[in-house]
């Protein structure tokens, strides 16, 4: 697959982020900190967590976008890593196991500000614009470790479409807290 039609898959899963987000009904912030049980992210917290962890891949992307070592082959084409498969596999919105993760990135019983969503969306918004400047770029070469932990590795291609998916995959997540039957 080329890069240009990599990063249109990435573009393509960025919108059904936001279309996630669109289907979920106004919360207030009673609703955004409502939890089904006592170990259970709230709405919120889903949010919360996303943001987190979005801006480790925020930093390294503002990092390494555009350098001018990584320009691209003309005959390049897009291959995922190893690790990126792996990770890739594992934060599908449609893959049921559940994961525990590092405390750093678990937002659980922290408040959660009723701007939660919007402050998201911005970020979201953010990290379209640094795809767009990775156009050009050999998403190949430019590589960067796992935030949960160093020993993963995989090239800033397979960490957007890793972010676009991990986004899906707890929007969903926050979908069902708010589809409960016992929700406020």
């Amino acid at each position: 697959m080329t890069f240009e039609n990599y990063l249109s898959e990435v573009e393509k899963e960025a919108r059904r982020v936001e279309e996630l987000v669109k289907e979920l009904p106004e919360l207030n912030n009673a609703q955004l900190n409502w939890r089904p049980s006592e170990n259970s992210w709230s709405a919120g917290e889903c949010f919360r967590h996303l943001i987190i962890i979005n801006q480790y891949y925020v930093d390294h992307f503002k990092k390494t976008a555009g350098g001018p070592d990584k320009k691209l082959n003309e005959h390049g084409e897009f291959k995922k890593t190893l690790g990126g498969r792996f990770v890739l596999h594992g934060v599908n919105p449609n893959q049921k196991f559940k994961a525990k993760t590092k405390e750093r990135f678990n937002p659980i019983h922290s408040s959660i500000p009723s701007n939660i969503i919007d402050n998201f969306l911005e970020q979201h918004k953010l990290i379209q614009s640094l795809a767009v400047r990775f156009r050009g770029i050999d998403l190949n070469k430019i590589k960067i470790a796992s935030p949960f932990t160093k020993l993963i590795k995989y090239n800033i291609g397979d960490a957007f479409m890793i972010v676009m998916l991990h986004d899906q995959r707890h929007i969903l997540q926050a979908k069902r807290v708010v589809e409960n039957p016992d929700f406020p």
